[in-house]
Protein backbone atom coordinates (compact mmCIF):
# COMPACT_ATOMS: atom_id res chain seq x y z
CA UNK A 1 0.00 0.00 0.00
CA UNK A 2 3.06 2.28 -0.35
CA UNK A 3 2.23 4.97 -2.94
CA UNK A 4 5.83 5.54 -4.08
CA UNK A 5 6.56 1.83 -4.59
CA UNK A 6 3.27 1.33 -6.43
CA UNK A 7 3.94 4.31 -8.68
CA UNK A 8 7.43 2.98 -9.53
CA UNK A 9 5.95 -0.44 -10.32
CA UNK A 10 3.36 1.32 -12.48
CA UNK A 11 6.08 2.96 -14.56
CA UNK A 12 7.78 -0.42 -14.94
CA UNK A 13 4.53 -2.08 -16.03
CA UNK A 14 3.80 0.66 -18.57
CA UNK A 15 7.32 0.33 -20.00
CA UNK A 16 7.16 -3.48 -20.23
CA UNK A 17 3.69 -3.60 -21.79
CA UNK A 18 4.73 -1.07 -24.44
CA UNK A 19 7.78 -3.22 -25.22
CA UNK A 20 5.61 -6.30 -25.64
CA UNK A 21 2.42 -4.88 -27.11
CA UNK A 22 3.30 -1.50 -28.56
CA UNK A 23 1.82 1.91 -27.79
CA UNK A 24 -1.75 0.61 -27.69
CA UNK A 25 -1.00 -2.01 -25.01
CA UNK A 26 -2.92 -1.80 -21.75
CA UNK A 27 -1.61 -2.51 -18.26
CA UNK A 28 -3.26 -3.29 -14.93
CA UNK A 29 -1.56 -2.51 -11.61
CA UNK A 30 -3.12 -4.30 -8.64
CA UNK A 31 -2.27 -2.76 -5.25
CA UNK A 32 -3.39 -2.70 -1.63
CA UNK A 33 -3.81 1.09 -1.62
CA UNK A 34 -7.00 2.77 -0.43
CA UNK A 35 -9.18 4.56 -3.00
CA UNK A 36 -7.63 7.99 -2.43
CA UNK A 37 -4.06 6.77 -3.04
CA UNK A 38 -5.21 4.54 -5.91
CA UNK A 39 -6.87 7.46 -7.70
CA UNK A 40 -3.83 9.66 -7.12
CA UNK A 41 -1.44 7.06 -8.56
CA UNK A 42 -3.81 6.45 -11.50
CA UNK A 43 -3.84 10.17 -12.29
CA UNK A 44 -0.08 10.62 -11.81
CA UNK A 45 0.84 7.65 -14.01
CA UNK A 46 -1.48 8.77 -16.78
CA UNK A 47 -0.20 12.36 -16.59
CA UNK A 48 3.51 11.56 -16.18
CA UNK A 49 3.57 9.12 -19.10
CA UNK A 50 1.73 11.53 -21.39
CA UNK A 51 -1.09 9.08 -21.73
CA UNK A 52 -4.39 10.49 -22.81
CA UNK A 53 -5.90 7.16 -23.83
CA UNK A 54 -5.86 5.63 -20.36
CA UNK A 55 -3.59 2.68 -21.03
CA UNK A 56 -3.17 1.82 -17.36
CA UNK A 57 -5.70 0.79 -14.75
CA UNK A 58 -4.75 1.00 -11.08
CA UNK A 59 -6.80 -1.14 -8.71
CA UNK A 60 -6.78 -0.85 -4.93
CA UNK A 61 -7.65 -3.08 -2.01
CA UNK A 62 -11.35 -2.32 -2.30
CA UNK A 63 -11.28 -3.57 -5.91
CA UNK A 64 -9.94 -7.00 -4.98
CA UNK A 65 -13.30 -8.69 -4.54
CA UNK A 66 -13.65 -11.20 -7.36
CA UNK A 67 -16.72 -9.65 -8.99
CA UNK A 68 -15.35 -6.08 -8.82
CA UNK A 69 -11.89 -7.13 -10.05
CA UNK A 70 -13.34 -8.98 -13.04
CA UNK A 71 -15.83 -6.25 -13.88
CA UNK A 72 -13.31 -3.41 -13.81
CA UNK A 73 -10.68 -5.39 -15.71
CA UNK A 74 -13.09 -6.51 -18.44
CA UNK A 75 -14.47 -2.97 -18.79
CA UNK A 76 -10.96 -1.51 -19.04
CA UNK A 77 -9.77 -4.08 -21.58
CA UNK A 78 -12.81 -3.57 -23.82
CA UNK A 79 -12.43 0.25 -23.95
CA UNK A 80 -11.02 1.62 -27.17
Amino acid sequence: DNKDICKNKGFEIIHRTKQIGGDEAKAVLITFMDNEKRDMVQHELTYDTGGTKGNILVLGKEDLQKNILLEKTEEFMSEK
